[in-house]
């Protein structure tokens, strides 16, 4: 992200928080409408879900693309019916950037929901000594 954050220092004045505030955020849950929540099946079986991605930097990613999308748009003179639908053609100046720095927040919200996932279990295991796990986990992002 660094790297991404050097060529677009824009990204780093619309988030407050650095890689490195990213980096000590490795294994919270964050805000909004992130949770974790415990379920019971119908076969009495506990399922662990977690429901939180990249901790703010996706969004950031995702509103400062979309406006150099719209900017590309214009300078292209292409006509949307909603300035929201802008995209860089696979080609186009940001494209590369864009890609890099979306995978960057998938594979940060992905290490932590790997995380934190391991710290509930141990949680689980400590305060439910017949706690075991028996499932493989199901990973997906939730944007």
């Amino acid at each position: 992200m660094k790297k991404i954050q050097e060529r677009h220092p824009q990204l780093v004045k619309m988030r407050k928080k650095s890689h490195e505030v990213w980096a000590r955020q490795m294994g919270s849950l964050g805000g909004e409408n992130h949770f974790i929540e415990i379920c019971l099946d119908e076969n009495q079986n506990v399922w662990v879900m977690l429901r939180f991605g990249s901790r703010g930097s996706g969004n950031v990613i995702g509103r400062y693309f979309i406006q150099l999308a719209k900017k590309d748009m214009e300078r292209h003179q292409i006509h949307l019916p909603n300035s929201n639908l802008a995209y860089f053609e696979e080609s186009s100046e940001h494209f590369g950037d864009y890609i890099e720095a979306i995978h960057w927040a998938q594979d940060y919200a992905s290490v932590n929901r790997w995380v934190m996932m391991g710290l509930i279990i141990d949680a689980l295991k400590q305060y439910l000594p017949k706690f075991e796990v028996t499932r493989e986990a199901v990973n997906c992002h939730h944007n």
